[in-house]
C-alpha cells in the first residue's frame, strides 16, 4: 500500500542535548515503528512569515507539507511513524501547526537538568568554535543560554492544544539509567509490542567532551562539517558495524572530559530554575527533585 500523503502519528522534541538522539534510535529499532530517515524534519518550526526563520532557511530542511509527507512515503504497515525534532519543544509555532494538521497526534519529550543541559550546549558550542567566552560570562543570567532550559512555559503550550493523554515525557536521566522500564513505557505510550528490547549497542549516543588540542579541535570540526552534510547518512546504511564503529572512534578520540562546571555557578543556575521545576512537576507529574540537589 502506498503511503504517499500519509502524516506522522508520532512527533518527538525535547531539550537540547537532553537525549532525543538517543530516544530516536530506541524507536526506529522498533519493527512496528517507522521513523523518518532524517532526524530533525523541523517542519512545525518553520513559519514563512518568520523573519527569523527566512533569515535562517538552511537550518529548516522541510519548508513545505508534500516534502513533509515524502518523508513518510516508505511507511508499510508499521503501527506508529514519526520523526524526532528537539526545536519543536520551544518553538512558539510548532505546537499550533502540529495541532491544525494532525490533532490526534502522541507526543514524546525528552528533558534534562537544565544545568547538565545548559552546561552540555555550552561545550557543544565550544567544541565547534561558535563560543569562545568563558563560562562565567557565558551562563550571565540575560543570556539566552540560560533562558532556553526553562521547560515549564515550552510545555504549558503544549498541555493547552493537546489533551494531556497525547503527551508523554520523560527523563533523560531514565533514559540512561533506567533503560529497560523507561523504553517498556515508551512503547506502551506509542502502541506497539512492548516485549520487543531494543539493541542498546546499536545506539550511537553523541558523546561530549573537550577537543584534547588545537589539531584535535581542527579535527572534530571537520568530522561533524562531514556528518553534518549528510554524507554520513547517506552512507550510513550501507556501512558495516565495523566501519561505522572506526567512524565513532575517530570522531571520539579527539575528546577528552570536559571540566566540571564550577559549583558555584551550577548552584546559581539550580537556584534561576527552582521555581520553573516546580511548575514542571505539577504540570506533568514528573518527580524532578534531584535536579535540585547539589
Amino acid at each position: 500500500m502506498s503511503h504517499q500523503g500519509r502524516l506522522p502519528n508520532l512527533i518527538v522534541g525535547g531539550a537540547l542535548k537532553g537525549g532525543s538522539t538517543t530516544l530516536y534510535h530506541y524507536l526506529k529499532q522498533h519493527p512496528q515503528i517507522f521513523m523518518a530517515e532524517r532526524k530533525e524534519l523541523r517542519y512545525f518550526a518553520y513559519d514563512v512569515n518568520d523573519p527569523w526563520c527566512l533569515e535562517n532557511g538552511s537550518a529548516f530542511p522541510i519548508k513545505t507539507l508534500d516534502e513533509y509527507k515524502a518523508a513518510f512515503a516508505p511507511v508499510t504497515d508499521e503501527v506508529a511513524f514519526g520523526e524526532a525534532s528537539p526545536n519543536y519543544l520551544a518553538s512558539q509555532f510548532a505546537p499550533q501547526k502540529i495541532h491544525e494538521t494532525i490533532p490526534e497526534v502522541k507526543l514524546l519529550f525528552s528533558l534534562r537538568d537544565p544545568v547538565k543541559s545548559a552546561y552540555s550546549s555550552y561545550m557543544m558550542d565550544v567544541r565547534a568554535n561558535r563560543e569562545q567566552r568563558p563560562v562565567e560570562e557565558a551562563f550571565g543570567f540575560d543570556e539566552r543560554r540560560v533562558e532556553r532550559y526553562c521547560y515549564f512555559n515550552y510545555l504549558k503550550n503544549w498541555y493547552d492544544v493537546f489533551k494531556p493523554e497525547q503527551i508523554k515525557v520523560i527523563l533523560f536521566e531514565d533514559l540512561i539509567k533506567r533503560v529497560e522500564p523507561t523504553v517498556h513505557s515508551i512503547y506502551s505510550f506509542v502502541g506497539v509490542d512492548t516485549d520487543f528490547v531494543p539493541d542498546l549497542s546499536q545506539v550511537d549516543q553523541n558523546k561530549g567532551g573537550v577537543p584534547k588540542s588545537a589539531l584535535s579541535a581542527m579535527m572534530y570540526r571537520t568530522i561533524r562539517t562531514v556528518r553534518s552534510s549528510g554524507v554520513v547518512k547517506i552512507l550510513r546504511p550501507f556501512m558495516p558495524n565495523s566501519a561505522r564503529k572506526a567512524y565513532r572512534n575517530a570522531r571520539d578520540s579527539n575528546l577528552t572530559k570536559a571540566p566540571e562546571l564550577p559549583q558555584e555557578i551550577a548552584q546559581r543556575l539550580r537556584d534561576f530554575y527552582r521555581d520553573d521545576i516546580l511548575q514542571l512537576e505539577k504540570l506533568t507529574g514528573l518527580n524532578c527533585a534531584h535536579w535540585l540537589e547539589n
